[in-house]
């Protein structure tokens, strides 16, 4: 057996024990309120990377975590995996060396979604291990407050990694500029719906449908994922839209409530049993021929009786 056999055959298998290969969900800003106060710089020394926050801008982006969050969650402590934040001026990630998360927290409703966070980052703006006097940014979910060019007078250290604790602020002749009271609401997060079929015939198809839409060609035995995602606790049917040539495939574990990715949908296809030939015009001749021989040979054995 070659290796994409195997793997076909362990998806397989997840599948069908409701098994979620991968369950990482993303979590991003829907709407958000602009800056509504400002304490904006008045006097920008050369060289400073100083910019004022406007009315235009708000704080917005996602997080991605390995699995989905928790339901009535209270002001919980997560680790994401991914992260992307704008204030507006700075860009706070994951994959920016200059970015630090101080905390991350969450709180959830009954179904899981996002009711508020507490989001506390930083950015070296100096480069991406910065220390005392060198300038950052500090971001906070909280109240929608943002901070920029601010100057770092306290540093802790931790894995190799400085991080500013402790800052001037206010200090508008500094080039510092501050804005708070942007507003965030969360979107809920969406899910894939998938599975994986079986017993389908070499080069043939089927083809799948969830909640009479979003339709999927499916060619080969195996995983399965329709494109569209949809949103968490929203219904899922799955249905065959069309049936391979000569085959009938039967969908279990296809409807539900979906509140993570969805990955055991089974497709299962059988070949329909093989139609008896019915005799051409011929065949029918030889068959009858071979009838009235027999009559004839069983006459002729009863007048030879004595």
């Amino acid at each position: 057996m070659n290796l994409k056999k195997i793997f076909a055959a362990l998806v397989l298998t997840a599948a069908s024990h409701g098994i979620a290969l991968a369950q990482s969900t993303t979590y991003l800003v829907n709407s958000s309120g602009s800056y509504s106060s400002f304490l904006n710089f008045s006097s920008c020394p050369a060289g400073q990377p100083c910019a004022n926050f406007t009315t235009s801008m708000t704080q917005g982006g996602s997080f991605t975590v390995s699995s989905p969050l928790g339901t009535s969650l209270n002001n919980a402590i997560i680790t994401p995996t991914a992260y992307s934040f704008s204030d507006g001026i700075n860009t706070y990630s994951n994959t920016d060396a200059g970015s630090r998360i101080h905390h991350f927290k969450v709180t959830t409703n009954g179904l899981g979604n996002i009711t508020s966070t507490d989001i506390f980052l930083s950015r070296w703006l100096s480069g991406a291990n910065g220390t005392i006097n060198d300038r950052v940014s500090f971001f906070v979910s909280s109240d929608g407050s943002s901070y920029n060019n601010d100057k770092c007078l306290i540093v802790s250290t931790s894995g190799g990694l400085n991080t500013c604790t402790g800052s001037v602020g206010n200090n508008t002749q500094t080039g510092f500029s501050r804005a708070s009271g942007a507003t965030v609401t969360w979107s809920p997060p969406s899910y894939t719906v998938g599975g994986a079929v079986s017993g389908l015939g070499t080069g043939q198809s089927v083809v799948l449908k969830n909640n009479a839409g979003d339709d999927l060609t499916v060619n080969a035995n195996g995983a399965f994922t329709f494109s569209t995602a949809i949103i968490s606790a929203s219904a899922y049917t799955v249905t065959v839209g069309t049936q391979p040539t000569n085959q009938t495939c039967t969908v279990t574990n296809g409807a539900g409530t979906a509140s993570g990715n969805v990955t055991n949908v089974m497709v299962a296809c059988v070949s329909a049993p093989a139609a008896e030939a019915i005799p051409t015009l011929s065949e029918w001749a030889m068959i009858f021929m071979a009838s009235l021989m027999a009559m004839f040979g069983f006459s002729r054995l009863r007048s030879r009786r004595p």
